[in-house]
């Protein structure tokens, strides 16, 4: 029924998004969760607002969770923003990034049928891991893209400007290695997901350091510029907002470290 559902809905060339920013930061513990889920009959009925979501627009599917009213337990679920009850509202203006299409989206009596649910609450805390390592792995790429792209500009300011560049920190040819370094660990991890063998705690330093390279080559691209990089029209400017955004779209770089630091804690207790 569920494989039909999503057929059905592929069939009709509905687009996709995700609001799993704030299921992924609860489960951290970071914060609430925002929707709520009451059964109604083998369904669900779901109210509340999610803030901030990505790729989004009316009459596209959104994949998202909701708690259980007596919070029981959770329910993940596919849901087409055309429903009734779904209502899509602008975010106020970013300073960069405006084309991932963010939207608010309320939920006022949403009906979900038991054909969208992806796992019910006695599914969910099995489901939630076979899902979660790629979805983090996948956003990984963010950060080599703009660390690939940073590391050009480093070069072509290099071509005029190498006498004096060559005194700041984070060279191209060091932030290649990392690059290379990092490109090759996703690899690695991506076919050990596939085949249920990685380690989490794999998945989520690799994604750390793929925002924290993507900071760094950003800002060293705009020194390497210097004052043309501080022009908003110059790439190593757009390359610092993009940098931002990759260390700050869940799971942000804090929260990584976080997570990172809490499976290390529990490592340690359980060696004790």
């Amino acid at each position: 029924m569920r494989e039909q559902y999503l057929a059905d809905v592929a069939s009709a060339r509905l687009l996709c998004g995700t609001g799993m920013s704030n299921t992924v930061k609860h489960l951290a513990g970071i914060e609430k969760m925002h929707l709520k889920a009451r059964r109604d009959g083998d369904g669900y009925i779901i109210n509340g607002i999610l803030p901030w979501v990505s790729n989004i627009e009316h009459q596209h599917l959104i994949i998202v969770c909701a708690q259980l009213e007596d919070d029981s337990g959770y329910v993940m679920f596919a849901a087409k923003t055309c429903q009734e009850g779904f209502k899509l509202q602008g975010c106020p203006t970013f300073s960069g990034m405006e084309g991932t299409k963010t939207l608010n989206i309320r939920f006022n009596d949403v009906s979900i049928d038991t054909s969208a649910v992806l796992a019910h609450p006695e599914q969910f805390e099995a489901y939630v891991p076979t899902i979660k390592p790629g979805f983090i792995l996948m956003q990984a790429g963010m950060g080599f893209g703009v660390a690939h792209a940073s590391i050009e500009t480093i070069q072509q300011c290099n071509r005029t400007h190498a006498h004096v560049n060559q005194f700041l920190d984070d060279q191209d040819a060091e932030l290649a290695e990392r690059l290379n370094t990092l490109e090759n660990q996703a690899k690695q991890l991506a076919h050990a997901i596939h085949n249920d063998t990685a380690n989490y705690i794999d998945v989520l330093r690799l994604r750390a350091k793929a925002s924290e390279l993507g900071l760094d080559a950003a800002n060293s691209a705009a020194l390497h510029a210097g004052a043309r990089g501080y022009l908003m029209r110059h790439p190593a400017q757009r390359r610092m907002r993009e940098a931002m955004f990759v260390a700050i779209v869940t799971p942000a770089l804090k929260h990584l470290r976080k997570e990172i630091h809490d499976l290390e804690a529990s490592s340690h207790r359980e060696i004790a």
